[in-house]
């Protein structure tokens, strides 16, 4: 296949992070409010109900790529196959974790509980599916980080499309509709963009995981063993440094749109700056993701690139308590915070990219699906985190629904700037210290020397 033919077709790539950023954020962003204020379920049962969810969502993206390793392929290969048929089951079940039942808490718990969990049974598969397809569809470095750039993008995009239209369809609706209905109904539109984007990708990606149908053996030869499986992942150290590195954006995009929820409710009194906040927020983390797919190419040394940024959104995360009283400063702050995170994610998924490259110098094992797989645990992580963080910090500040008091205000603005300001910090850390997969190194690997 030609450069340009390349260049021409996957002009496109990405757009499925539209649907899934869309409909992720939805949840991620509005779930918690969902239940505290419409579902009215008790702070303890929330955090039991937030924790089964996080640690079940965890599992699956931990495994998802080990699955489809494992598994043999489908009719439409061993990844296409997942984006064709998981993301209509993941939107029903998307639809029920927004149902809740007036005057029972423990059923509504129930409900919500396993619609999330059987949702991100199926998403996760789909995730790692599409992930994985950059490194079967790119030949080279630039062509992995043009997509992985172009993912981020889309992936923004439709976090800024959940995080603004949500809120703005609910005030909107919320004299005719009441909020318990509202958020089906908005999931059910998240949910068709998720499904057409999905199936723009499997187009997009035809003929690259083509098979005889007569010869079996060249359908299964990359199936691997459960055995196979665990000495991938206990041969590369690396691979757990790197999760951890991967966290320094995650926590912000994942953790900081939900607690801006009660920062706007609580702390601003102005619930309907929120909208706003979410498209400020969206169109910085675009705007980064934008910048990398310009200036990407010249990035030579995504590490240094890393190490650079990590301490500046620490930085200006842990400066947003001090602006706190001013809204106009607050979004300027997360303007920047998030803009910068834009910038990192592409540079993040590339590390995982040089494991893949890695696993398979050590063991002769493509452990593609594996690896790209696992850049899906940290924002289950991130989720973990704020399934604690948020129940954990209203439960010691007294809080109770619709009061506002200085004790809420205060743990707000600390669970929005401590915390996520220390993660990155950490991935800095662990990037300059732990991080053993340089440039030298993998042009090391790549041809063929002696490490």
């Amino acid at each position: 296949m030609q450069n340009s033919k390349l260049d021409r077709k996957f002009l496109l790539w990405g757009v499925e992070s539209v649907g899934e950023g869309w409909i992720t954020m939805i949840s991620s962003t509005y779930l918690a409010i969902f239940m505290t204020d419409v579902a009215l379920l008790p702070l303890a049962l929330i955090s039991g109900a937030m924790l089964i969810m996080s640690i079940c969502d965890f599992i699956f993206a931990s495994s998802a790529g080990a699955v489809i390793s494992m598994l043999r392929p489908g009719k439409w290969g061993r990844l296409r196959t997942y984006i064709l048929i998981c993301p209509p089951l993941t939107v029903v079940f998307y639809i029920i974790h927004f149902v809740s039942v007036p005057g029972s808490a423990l059923l509504s718990a129930v409900i919500i509980t396993f619609g999330f969990v059987a949702a991100k049974l199926f998403q996760n598969l789909s995730y790692t599916a599409n992930v994985s397809l950059i490194n079967v569809i790119a030949r080279n470095q630039e062509e992995k980080n043009r997509l992985s750039s172009q993912r981020m993008i889309g992936s923004n995009a439709g976090r800024m499309l959940g995080n603004y239209l949500t809120p703005t369809i609910v005030v909107a609706l919320a004299a005719s509709l009441s909020e318990r209905l509202l958020y089906p109904l908005i999931v059910i539109g998240s949910g068709v963009v998720y499904i057409a984007t999905n199936l723009v990708h499997f187009r997009l990606s035809k003929g690259f995981e083509e098979f005889s149908e007569n010869n079996p053996a060249e359908k299964d030869g990359d199936t691997l063993s459960l055995k196979a499986v665990f000495k991938v992942l206990s041969s590369n150290f690396q691979l757990l440094v790197t999760l951890i590195i991967d966290l320094s954006s995650n926590v912000a995009a994942l953790v900081l749109p939900s607690v801006a929820v009660y920062y706007y409710k609580y702390v601003a009194l102005r619930p309907d700056l929120t909208a706003l906040h979410m498209l400020v927020i969206g169109i910085a983390g675009m705007s980064g993701s934008l910048l990398v797919r310009i200036i990407g190419c010249k990035v030579k040394d995504p590490r240094k690139f890393l190490l650079v940024v990590y301490p500046l959104i620490a930085v200006f995360l842990f400066c947003t308590r001090f602006v706190a009283g001013s809204v106009l400063l607050f979004m300027a702050f997360n303007f920047v915070v998030h803009g910068l995170t834009g910038t990192t994610q592409t540079f993040e998924l590339s590390l995982y990219m040089d494991n893949v490259i890695y696993t398979k110098y050590k063991t002769g094992k493509d452990a593609n699906a594996i690896i790209m797989g696992l850049s899906g645990v940290t924002v289950r992580l991130a989720n973990i985190l704020k399934s604690v963080l948020i129940p954990f910090a209203l439960m010691t500040s007294g809080y109770v629904a619709g009061k506002v008091t200085p004790a809420v205000k205060a743990s707000i603005i600390n669970t929005y700037s401590i915390i996520p300001a220390i993660i990155p910090l950490i991935g800095f850390i662990f990037l300059k210290f732990f991080y053993k997969l340089t440039k030298e190194k993998m042009e090391e690997i790549k041809t063929g020397a002696k490490s």
